[in-house]
């Protein structure tokens, strides 16, 4: 199903998606109207020092917003504030509860916090606003030991609570456009599966065995351009239908679909065909093939917009079962070229034949530009993935609108439907766990939300993706998605920390691996920008990503030394492959400790490395100790918690006695205000499935996982695994084991849909990829490995 043949088919059904979102818009409203109302109070502390006595305190005064306003930021919501307060004022709530009511930001280039509170009453929003900044400057005073008139960093209260005299939630202006996009939302993609499930004929590859004997148009209007086509068409027609036919025999015009208003397609088709000069009749019931003359001959009609295969194959079963034999089958109803540059606009998205064919050659697959546009706009969106106001990840959006168009191409690939049923298993798995966890535990519906949208998103992703090497060469397609993630990278840059590292790296590396794709010296060219890419990250403290790169580069020299990639001769040996792979990986860390320790990448990366391995005795703990936390609550409760649910204090105690084996001296803090703050965030992709979805979250990070292992290893031994492929494959994998799941799960769904095996029973219109052919054959990934 092209993209669009989907818009088409919601644009002829308009109204039904008017009418889903006023509908959806209404229901919003009458539900936001019943909803508790909710009041805001904000009151700002401005961020300073106060006096200077010796020199380390102007540096306090100078990093003030790079890093003391972020570790305020979670002080804020912290239970070592917010405690205090339930205390103070009686609240019926702990203070994992309040803290999802409490928002703080920091304004632009300034430096100050802004502290606000959410409660059903103004009077009680005011009073815990209040008391959240006083318990705030108490807590700065006794973490640093210095309170009063001595301290040099301090907290004035510059804008006071106030109590609010409107809410803030519900909005019905808001909740009315969130009704109304849900509701279009919805039909369009119930118009999309229902078009999906017709399972419409679009040409010449849907008829089976049966000949296609000519195409004709669909004329708007009578004296048109379309119309003089179409009866240049039905002239040539008729002359390639006169020659099997006797002087007295009639041809028999078998209709597959209605026009409307009792018309018939096949009546009109044989009143043309009479003018032309045969003798035709519509055969629109099954008494007139049924009396059919051993000279007459048969023909199928099918409208491409009204007819299924189904309704094609029964077409097809009578004109077998009659006397008259077939001479073929005839496409009516594709759309007329329109005059004009809007025409041809138009033309862009409006159904039409989905297949070339020239002389006597078979047809061959053409991709429309639409398609491709289509393709790398949704790539671009979900690299980009910018944050929603209600929690939807934009990935679950354009994957849910893009449904019908990417669903048919999963049994294409190997493991692909497994992986989509086992989300949607995982996601049942994980409402069901929620509710066994609130007999002990807090729920919350946003965090819920999320994380469901999120695993949801990134299946879809991955079918995207699959789809899309259907359409797109492998270096447009990483370079859409590149692009996309870069875009978010470099508006954060500028108030990063290290934006080399935490906003730029990545997205760079994808985007120049792309685009070297595109030379013909794309081999060379990606073991050149790994190397670079490579000492920009070890200068910018970068280590992981180094180390990415630098296998990565060894992987492809390999390839290049070896043998060319995507050469003949070159079967693979995938086993022996990931083997080898697996002794390599032992050995490169091994290495890689020995290198950063030795002083050899810089005194500053030597001095990180070694208080990791001496506090925790191994690198890879000391660096990513959050496993620990992980087995110890694995131990407590194997099931795993469930959507939405918040860490009680005896799973935070947990974590903290399974921390205590890495001897991370600030393990407490890191505990309490980012992995169990609020809900669980374990640094760990597949980790954070298990706490959301339980079992069934853990074996579909397994299952992403030995994708990509299979996928990469079967790539890697024939030696068709260019450097973009190595990069992303041996990231994901790392993303899997220790990256956190909101940020790195997209190039993990990227990944996954890059490396899916073609299924054996593959057609033309999917990519063999990682192998050779002609180029004229291979559409999109193929063409880029030969």
């Amino acid at each position: 199903m092209e993209p669009r043949d989907h818009l088409a088919a919601v644009l002829r059904r308009w109204q039904w998606v008017a009418a889903a979102g006023l509908a959806g818009a209404v229901i919003a409203v009458a539900l936001a109207m019943t909803a508790s109302p909710r009041f805001e109070s904000t009151t700002v502390l401005f961020v300073g020092v106060t006096h200077a006595v010796d020199p380390g305190d102007l540096a306090t005064g100078s990093l003030v917003r790079q890093e003391v306003l972020p570790s305020l930021v979670e002080l804020v919501r912290s239970s070592a504030v917010l405690t205090p307060v339930v205390d103070d004022l009686a609240l019926p709530m702990t203070a994992g509860e309040l803290a999802r009511e409490v928002d703080v930001a920091v304004p632009e280039d300034g430096s100050s916090l802004m502290v606000t509170v959410s409660a059903e009453e103004p009077q009680t929003a005011r009073l815990i606003a209040a008391a959240v900044g006083e318990s705030v400057r108490a807590a700065v005073g006794e973490l640093t030991g210095v309170a009063g008139a001595d301290a040099a960093l301090a907290l004035t209260t510059v804008a006071p609570a106030s109590e609010p005299r409107y809410r803030s939630a519900p909005n019905p202006k808001f909740v009315a456009v969130l009704g109304l996009l849900g509701g279009s939302t919805a039909a369009t993609l119930v118009i999309g599966l229902l078009f999906l499930a017709r399972r419409p004929v679009r040409g010449p590859g849907d008829l089976g065995s049966a000949p296609l004997l000519g195409q004709l148009v669909r004329p708007r209007r009578r004296r048109s351009a379309g119309a003089r086509r179409r009866s240049q068409q039905v002239q040539r027609l008729g002359w390639l239908l006169s020659a099997p036919l006797a002087p007295d025999a009639r041809l028999l015009v078998v209709g597959t679909a209605r026009l409307g208003s009792g018309r018939s397609g096949a009546g009109l088709l044989a009143d043309e065909l009479v003018v032309a000069g045969l003798q035709a009749v519509a055969a629109d019931e099954p008494s007139d093939l049924g009396n059919a003359t051993p000279g007459d001959r048969a023909v199928v009609l099918v409208d491409v917009r009204r007819t299924g295969r189904d309704r094609l194959a029964a077409a097809l079963d009578r004109v077998a079962a009659s006397p008259a034999p077939l001479l073929g089958v005839v496409l009516d109803g594709l759309p007329a070229p329109s005059p004009g540059r809007a025409g041809r606009l138009w033309d862009l998205v409006r159904p039409g034949p989905v297949w070339r064919s020239g002389g006597s050659s078979p047809p061959t697959p053409s991709v429309p530009p639409s398609t491709r546009l289509t393709a790398a706009m949704a790539l671009a969106l979900l690299g980009l993935d910018p944050a929603l106001p209600t929690g939807v990840t934009i990935s679950f959006l354009v994957t849910l609108v893009l449904l019908p168009v990417w669903l048919p191409a999963l049994p294409r690939f190997r493991g692909a439907t497994g992986l989509a049923l086992l989300t949607l298993a995982a996601v049942l798995c994980g409402g069901v766990l929620a509710l066994r966890s609130s007999l002990d535990h807090a729920f919350d519906g946003r965090e819920a939300l999320i994380s469901s949208t999120m695993v949801l998103g990134a299946a879809g992703t991955v079918g995207l993706v699959a789809w899309a090497r259907t359409v797109l060469p492998l270096a447009w397609l990483g370079a859409a998605f590149g692009a996309g993630m870069l875009v978010p990278g470099l508006v954060r840059a500028a108030g990063s920390p290290n934006a080399w590292k935490f906003e730029v790296a990545l997205p760079l590396t994808i985007l120049v691996l792309s685009l070297a794709l595109t030379s013909r010296r794309r081999h060379s060219l990606g073991l050149v920008g790994l190397l670079v890419l490579g000492a920009a990250d070890i200068t910018h403290d970068s280590r992981s990503a180094f180390g990415f790169c630098m296998a990565a580069a060894v992987l492809a020299f390999w390839q290049i030394r070896t043998g060319r990639p995507g050469g003949p001769g070159t079967a693979g040996r995938p086993v022996l492959t990931a083997v080898v792979l697996a002794v390599l990986a032992v050995g490169g860390y091994q290495a890689a400790t020995h290198l950063l320790t030795s002083g050899a990448l810089g005194a500053e990366v030597q001095a990180r490395s070694v208080t990791q391995v001496e506090d925790s005795g191994s690198l890879l703990i000391g660096g990513r100790p959050e496993w620990t936390a992980t087995w110890a609550l694995m131990h407590q409760d194997p099931f795993g918690f469930g959507l939405g649910v918040v860490p009680t204090g005896g799973d935070v105690q947990t974590a903290k006695d399974g921390f205590a084996i890495a001897h991370i001296p600030t393990a407490d803090n890191y505990i309490e205000n980012y992995l169990l703050a609020g809900r669980f965030e374990l640094h760990s992709i597949v980790a954070d499935l298990w706490t959301n979805l339980g079992v069934a979250g853990l074996a579909l990070g397994i299952g992403m996982a030995a994708a990509v292992v299979i996928g990469f290893t079967v790539a890697l031994s024939r030696r068709r695994a260019p450097a973009l492929v190595c990069f992303l494959a041996l990231i994901s994998l790392w993303d899997l084991a220790f990256g956190p799941l909101p940020s790195n799960i997209p190039e993990v769904a990227l990944t996954v849909g890059l490396l899916l095996l073609p299924a054996p029973d593959r057609s033309s219109r999917f990519p063999r990829a990682w192998t050779t052919g002609s180029a004229a054959s291979q559409p999109a990934l193929a063409r880029e490995h030969r």
